[in-house]
């Protein structure tokens, strides 16, 4: 089914534009459903959601050795659709294929006033991802600081990222706040994946 519109005149005329928009209105109107569909001047659903995830570890972690490679497990899913945790726990798995925004969130508690320095970065289907290593220093004995980072990826079905961390130094964690009177507990990792494309 197609629409004919009327010829445009010579010239602008409020008339032609008025006419021209209520022929588009009805014809709209009689191939969605409003409320169900994309349609014109109607409250609609988008008809493509998108995919997403939202996940947490909610433990503390140190590294067991220096300068060592580890993967951070996830233990919490808040929000998913076509996005989740794979085994292992490291590994965010996703079931539709396009581009993805990765954003990461890391607490670290530094556990003496030595220098120490911490390195995250990405890995996609178990192989280190080129320049993504972002890097944290703290020496504030018992305070914490926020790390964060955002990536994107070109991802097909089955493919996984995983976050990565290492340490040169034992006397830190990533770490999970507890509740207090006055603020709820945190976890030590964030992770939020939006598909953008």
């Amino acid at each position: 089914m197609s629409i004919k519109l009327p010829p445009p005149p010579g010239a602008y005329s409020p008339t032609y534009e008025a006419q021209r928009n209520r022929l588009i209105e009805l014809y709209s109107n009689s191939l969605y459903e409003k409320g169900q569909d994309v349609g014109i001047y109607a409250p609609a659903k988008l008809i493509y959601e998108g995919f997403y995830g939202q996940f947490k570890k909610t433990t503390s972690v140190s590294p067991a050795a220096t300068n060592t490679a580890y993967a951070i497990t996830f233990d919490t899913t808040e929000e998913n659709r076509g996005v989740s945790i794979g085994s292992p726990t490291s590994r965010i798995v996703v079931t539709e294929a396009g581009i993805y925004n990765f954003s990461a969130h890391f607490t670290i508690l530094s556990n003496n006033s030595s220098a120490k320095t911490v390195y995250f970065w990405f890995r996609k289907n178990g192989v280190d991802v080129s320049a993504s290593t972002f890097l944290s220093t703290s020496d504030i004995n018992g305070g914490h600081m926020a790390s964060g980072r955002d990536d994107f990826f070109s991802l097909v079905s089955g493919d996984y990222i995983e976050l990565m961390w290492a340490a040169d130094s034992t006397n830190l964690e990533l770490h999970a706040s507890p509740a207090t009177a006055f603020a709820p507990s945190g976890p030590s990792c964030m992770l939020s994946v939006m598909q953008v494309q």
